[in-house]
């Protein structure tokens, strides 16, 4: 059995790759990733994007100090996160908290950001507060609006 050995660094999404090492056994090569995670990001660094996919149910609140989060399921439970985008096949049960939010899908709950963008299609049943707020004609929004202003 040798091995070789191979130590780079490459930032993905999620993980950091810290070696590549190829052992050969009677012969075949067999690559070993070895992984870091998580990444840890200085402040003011730009945090990737977490994806909730179609086929996703999250029963659960989701959290981040820096992050944005791309909802494509469900969520059932609190969301407060930098940036918040619910896409067309997507929906939230529950508070939404971030400096901005995108609602293409649907929101049911309550909902406080500093800019928020309701799309067309979006559907939303909350209590709402933000500094600014832009809709597309035909969004429908159910609950109290309060919208403050820029400061």
């Amino acid at each position: 059995m040798t091995s070789q050995r191979c130590i780079t660094y490459a930032l993905g999404n999620f993980l950091r790759l810290h070696s590549l090492e190829t052992t050969f056994y009677d012969g075949v090569q067999i690559p070993v990733f070895i992984l870091w995670s998580p990444i840890f990001h200085p402040r003011g660094f730009n945090v990737p994007s977490s994806i909730i996919e179609e086929d996703l149910i999250i029963e659960g609140n989701i959290r981040s100090s820096e992050g944005s989060v791309d909802i494509k399921g469900r969520v059932i439970g609190d969301v407060s996160v930098e940036m918040i985008t619910i896409q067309l096949s997507g929906s939230v049960d529950g508070a939404m908290s971030a400096r901005k939010i995108v609602v293409v899908g649907s929101h049911t709950g309550s909902l406080k950001c500093d800019d928020l963008k309701l799309a067309s299609t979006s559907r939303v049943q909350a209590d709402v507060v933000a500094k600014v707020m832009a809709t597309e004609s035909g969004a429908k929004v159910r609950g109290k609006i309060d919208i403050t202003g820029r400061q």
